[in-house]
């Protein structure tokens, strides 16, 4: 179970995932699920058409409470 204090840190606003493809960040739909104990919240992006062959660079940053917490970047060859 979460910790009150934590529950409110992720539900702020300056706690997020930013994702980035090729340079550009992209837009993002946030998504809270309240189940028992739990208020996971997500920042959803979606290419309802895909995404064109060749190579594309995503770049996730974490961020918590204004801080980034990581980064992750990963290269994908789409066919």
């Amino acid at each position: 179970m979460l910790e009150p204090d934590y529950v409110g840190d992720c539900m702020t606003a300056s706690t997020h995932f930013d994702l980035w493809l090729d340079g550009a960040q992209q837009p993002a739909t946030v998504d809270i699920d309240n189940a028992p104990g739990a208020y996971p919240k997500r920042d959803l992006t979606n290419y309802p058409n895909g995404l064109s062959a060749g190579s594309h660079t995503f770049v996730g940053v974490f961020v918590f409470d204004g801080v980034v917490t990581q980064t992750v970047t990963v290269t994908i060859l789409f066919t």
